[in-house]
């Protein structure tokens, strides 16, 4: 924690829901109601391939050593989020 540092640790920051990018862009695009598709924004190449690597990743460790607690915790709450004008990821109290 900011009180008792550990330097050198690497801390993951990711929401709770881990989703690939296709399943994101879809959320997306569904939520501000665009008429793009999920496969005209190129997440695979020309053979439907994906066009990225896709890795999980934990954010267990920022949340047990440091304490924190994301106001969104899913992908879908923080889109949500920004669409109403926030775009703060973090609860107060983990900021404290």
């Amino acid at each position: 924690s900011v009180d008792q540092p550990n330097p050198g640790n690497v801390y993951n920051i990711v929401d709770d829901c881990p989703a690939s990018r296709d399943e994101v862009l879809k959320y997306s695009l569904e939520l501000s109601k665009s008429k793009a598709s999920a496969s005209s924004a190129g997440t695979r190449d020309a053979t439907g391939q994906r066009a990225f690597e896709e890795k999980r990743v934990s954010n267990r460790k920022i949340k047990d050593e440091l304490g924190f607690v994301l106001r969104y915790p899913t992908y879908a709450e923080g889109m949500a989020g920004i669409l109403s004008g926030s775009i703060d990821p973090f609860d107060e109290k983990a900021l404290q």
